[in-house]
């Protein structure tokens, strides 16, 4: 199945934004040098957009903001490329544990001095709450990762992951290199996204129907 690429302004990428979890899946979401995209696959009629907005002075809508599970794919972007997602409740860096020799490297690549920097994980409060560390290094042959726990007794009030860390080299886990620019081709791709997926169901909102296969914005 080909996908169709369309620019958009930001109207029409907010409004995109409202087909996601009822009408349409999020396929995935990027950064470029001075914009962002995001790919939709349509259920009925089956089929797949991507669509291209123009960072506005480094900023975009936040898809985040009405479909929570693009909340890492901002972060990401934002690591990357600097461009901030508008509106999104949760700023924090995803990939850029503060190590990285530069800022946004696939952006403006600014010096950094990689002293690294604390990261506020979410917290949790009420009586007989215990809070719990694991890794990034873990007994076994699996990949590296933080794993802040939030537990009263046995259950589990808040489980949050920092991911990012390279391999165990037998005295520390340091965070991974940063990432290197891409060609030029490589940027109308579609990159896999194995954290994107289906929100919620929602009653109160639905796309706008020019914000469906065949209208307007979508046609050939």
């Amino acid at each position: 199945m080909q996908a169709m690429i369309r620019n958009v302004n930001e109207t029409e990428w907010r409004e995109a934004a409202l087909s996601l979890g009822d009408e349409a899946d999020l396929l995935s979401l990027w950064g470029d040098d001075d914009s962002v995209r995001m790919a939709l696959g349509f259920k009925e009629p089956r089929a797949v957009f991507v669509l291209a907005l123009k960072c506005r002075d480094g900023r975009f809508p936040s898809i985040a903001a009405m479909f929570p599970a693009a909340s890492r794919l901002e972060r990401t972007i934002c690591d990357l490329y600097g461009h901030i997602a508008e509106g999104a409740r949760d700023l924090r860096p995803w990939l850029d544990h503060g190590r990285w020799p530069l800022e946004s490297p696939l952006g403006a690549a600014t010096a950094h001095d990689g002293g690294g920097a604390a990261y506020p994980f979410l917290g949790a409060e009420g009586d007989g709450l215990h809070q719990i560390p694991v890794g990034p290094v873990h007994a076994g042959i699996i990949e590296p990762g933080h794993f802040r726990f939030h537990a009263s007794g046995e259950t589990v009030v808040r489980l949050e992951e920092r991911l990012g860390t390279a391999a165990w080299t037998g005295s520390c886990a340091a965070p991974t290199s940063p990432p290197r620019r891409a060609s030029p081709r490589a940027s109308a791709a579609i990159p896999p996204s194995p954290t994107a997926g289906r929100s919620p169901a929602r009653s109160s909102r639905r796309t706008a129907s020019a914000f469906r296969p065949g209208s307007t914005i979508y046609a050939p």
